[in-house]
């Protein structure tokens, strides 16, 4: 090598003798500065599938699944990149991938997307060229689309190279664009199974290098399903009665297993783990009950999908003896219910006998749907029947609830209900005091997950008369129910139902029950800037809210940032308002003020703000309260120019009622254009079946702002309960999210 060749490159020479001539030899170090150094993705990875089957895409006619049987194959968001770095990485550095997919899921890598050949001049859009893998440089093939898509067919998908450059290091990525804005990318979402992808860079130095990796998409994603509320059997004659898994199911779906390709299995709970199996291998799919298992007994209902991910959910069965089969009596009954009449499912109901017997009674029996329970064969003439019930700590509780705690307090709005008053006692103390509204808005903003010296529930024998209905605490109240001359037969033992944190009776008490919340049909906006930021660029945002109200509280979510600092801004605001998790911020208010407060960011990605920011339900309910009413919450992003102050994305919400019998609302949010807009928006509704088959459309004008469709079961051509997706279309955008009719 010629010294003058490489000035910019130290060398290790030592001068000697070879056959009576001078020479000198000269080696590069290890660390040569135009070295090509490679970041590679592991060379073997899986990509874990949890998501929905988007039908939209790779579902043609000449796909096929042999697991699942059906042309839509399921697909998953796929993340490949890799990261670059060298001193020779000139503008004519050649970065190239090929992408070997098995679209006919045979274990043979039969398709190749090719980079070199990628755009109008090459492959184009919404096309992979089936079959060219063995062909020379990935030619010919068979055109076989992708996207379907119901747009423009320049706003098709298709496969493309983006190369970012942060600081010394250059990233390359698959990504998907469309001919219409070929500069926004997106993750391209590839089909289940074992690919390939083979990446190969050349500098401008001469130095090539190449990275090989194989991954495996798979479904991840647990099937869902639901059970029918637990109901009444009789024992036979024969002392026994036989109970199968399609009793107990309401509904069943998964992300991408057909439903009807789902294994559903039953077992008596506390009897084994997973998938209830039989000894052959089969699904277990009944139980049998006999005489000593009379009262409630627990059941799990699970689900299995094709790619071996199992859920399950639990209900109940009251196993009666009506016709003395077993020859034991019905001895007690009753029931538990809210303050306003509401049956209260799943209260476990302890019933303990002594006296007159041998061996002292004890058994445990579960309210059904509506509330009520029935126990047989109870001994002992003293008995004790106890109710007691801790689960899922925040159903009810939102910050209107602290709204109202603050007002008893203050004198400004009392309590009058003793049952109310002590479900403000969060703290179980036997009082209301200010400790209980910090106690409460920790559940809210999830720093807590359950009461820290209370349970979920409380109870309070129906019959029971206070002393002082304004100070409950006064003196003791009864808790349990004793029968100290139990004959053997005892009707309407019965319990208020107090839910601890829920004052304005908002709790969902039983499977059959809906949101009892009142909707004013507004959207309370949280305003706050857009800009593009840079990574590494620290910069401090201000959320507020557009205008006062009585409570709110949200979960926003920030990604590529990492959050460094919160300021409260409004004067009767603190930290105590907020939780701070990895990736996410609770807040909870109910201040005189507006509400506003700072945060502080330190960039991790290049991008815009309103992409590295959303609110969701996940931690704390997102959601705002005024005039007792519930409206929802969205987050306005000001642009910089002048008069823009609305710039936020199209929203879809979840139908209410859901499960529907005879009507549901679909709820939707359209950005504002400008701050003044008042032209109509053409917005559309589809209801698809989960094969992607179209049942129903209906489409309307609508204002910008929280808006909504009625739809009504008798227009859909089904006539049974099913699973269904609805759709809804706007120029900003759509959305697609899962509804159950019942029938």
């Amino acid at each position: 090598m010629n010294k003058a060749s490489i000035p910019s490159i130290l060398l290790f020479c030592i001068s000697f003798l070879y056959a009576f001539q001078s020479v000198v030899y000269c080696q590069l170090p290890i660390n040569a500065p135009d070295s090509l150094v490679l970041n590679c993705q592991p060379a073997s990875f899986i990509i874990g599938d949890s998501f929905d089957n988007n039908f939209f895409y790779w579902n043609e006619t000449y796909y096929w699944d042999p697991t699942i049987s059906t042309h839509d194959l399921c697909e998953e968001r796929a993340t490949l990149a890799l990261d670059i770095t060298g001193s020779c990485l000139g503008a004519a550095t050649k970065i190239q991938y090929q992408l070997f997919l098995d679209l006919d899921q045979n274990d043979t890598l039969e398709t190749v997307i090719n980079s070199a050949t990628l755009g109008s001049a090459g492959l184009g859009w919404n096309k992979v060229l089936f079959g060219n893998a063995t062909n020379p440089n990935f030619t010919g093939g068979i055109p076989r689309q992708f996207d379907e898509r119901q747009v423009a067919s320049n706003q098709k998908y298709g496969f493309a190279l983006q190369i970012t450059q942060t600081g010394q290091t250059r990233t390359a990525a698959v990504r998907w664009n469309t001919q219409a804005d070929s500069n926004a990318y997106f993750l391209p979402q590839l089909p289940h199974g074992k690919h390939k992808i083979v990446w190969t860079i050349e500098d401008t130095c001469g130095n090539v290098q190449t990275c090989t990796s194989n991954f495996t998409i798979k479904d991840t994603g647990k099937p869902s399903i639901q059970c029918l509320a637990g109901y009444d059997v009789n024992i036979f004659s024969t002392g026994k009665i036989q109970l199968w898994a399609s009793d107990f199911l309401l509904s069943l779906s998964d992300n991408c297993t057909p439903q009807d390709k789902l294994m559903i299995g039953l077992r008596k709970s506390g009897t084994g783990t997973g998938f209830p199996l039989e000894a052959n291998g089969n699904p277990q799919t009944n139980v049998i009950f006999t005489c000593p298992e009379l009262g409630v007994r627990d059941l799990e209902l699970w689900v299995r999908d094709k790619a071996g991910n199992a859920g399950f959910c639990t209900t109940n069965v009251t196993v009666k003896d009506q016709n003395s089969e077993c020859g034991q009596p019905l001895s007690l009954r009753g029931g538990s219910a809210t303050e306003a009449n509401k049956g209260v499912e799943n209260v476990s109901i302890h019933i303990a006998g002594s006296g007159l017997i041998p061996v002292p009674y004890s058994q445990l029996f579960k309210t059904n749907v509506g509330g009520s329970y029935v126990a047989y064969g109870v001994g002992g003439n003293q008995v004790v029947i106890t109710p007691s019930k801790n689960d899922n700590p925040a159903n009810g509780v939102s910050t209107y609830d602290l709204v109202l705690i603050s007002k008893h307090i203050l004198a400004l709005e009392a309590l009058t209900s003793p049952y109310k008053i002590i479900a403000a006692d969060i703290n179980k103390s036997n009082s209301v005091t200010s400790f209980d509204i910090v106690e409460l808005r920790k559940l809210i903003l999830g720093i807590d997950t359950a009461f820290n010296n209370n349970t979920s529930w409380r109870f309070v024998e129906k019959n029971y008369v206070f002393p002082n209905p304004l100070n409950p605490f006064q003196a003791a109240f009864n808790e349990q129910i004793t029968l100290p001359n139990f004959l053997g037969w005892a009707n309407f033992q019965d319990f208020v139902a107090i839910k601890i944190g829920d004052l304005n009776g908002s709790a969902i008490t039983n499977g059959s029950a809906i949101e009892s919340e009142a909707r004013n049909g507004h959207t309370l906006m949280l305003s706050t800037e857009n800009r593009s930021v840079k990574t590494g660029e620290t910069f401090t945002l201000r959320l507020s809210a557009a205008e006062r109200v009585q409570a709110y509280q949200f979960t926003l979510h920030f990604q590529n940032l990492s959050l460094l600092n919160v300021q409260p801004i409004s004067r009767d605001m603190n930290l105590g308002n907020f939780g701070i998790f990895e990736h996410a911020l609770t807040t909870s208010y109910n201040g005189a003020e507006t509400g506003a407060f700072d945060l502080t960011f330190r960039a991790q990605a290049d991008g815009n703000i309103r992409d590295f920011l959303y609110l969701s339900d996940e931690i704390t309910p997102s959601t705002a309260y005024q005039q007792d009413q519930r409206m929802e919450i969205g987050l306005q992003f000001n642009g910089p120019t002048a008069g823009t102050t609305a710039d936020f994305d199209f929203t879809l919400y979840q139908n209410q009622p859901n499960p529907f019998e005879s009507q549901t609302k679909v709820g939707f949010f359209l950005p504002y254009k400008t701050s003044s807009q008042t032209e109509a928006i053409l917005v559309k509704l589809k209801i698809f079946d989960l094969i992607g088959n179209l049942l129903y459309t209906q489409q309307a004008q609508f204002q910008p702002g929280y808006q909504q469709f009625i739809l009504n079961s008798a227009d859909l051509p089904i006539n049974n309960t099913a699973l269904l997706l609805y759709q809804v279309e706007t120029v900003f955008g759509s959305g697609i999210k899962k509804m159950l009719m019942l029938k």
